[in-house]
């Protein structure tokens, strides 16, 4: 999963952290422009059996600003 985030990401400068989200952990993305994403993976039998992608801002308000971190 390391190699295909890397590979979606490469050269463009992204911001990675990880993050509890809704009482999750997750990894938060923010872009050169501020935009967060927060994908979630779904694990079945220890292999990933899909990618969600939370970009919404209205689903993500309680994520802390960059100057939070």
């Amino acid at each position: 999963m390391a190699r295909l985030l890397l590979g979606f990401t490469a050269g463009q400068h992204l911001r990675l952290r990880p993050a509890f989200v809704n009482g999750a952990p997750r990894l938060v993305v923010r872009d050169p422009q501020d935009v967060l994403s927060v994908p979630a993976l779904t694990v079945d039998a220890h292999r990933i059996t899909s990618v969600d992608v939370v970009r919404n801002p209205d689903e993500l308000t309680t994520v802390r600003s960059p100057e939070q971190w």
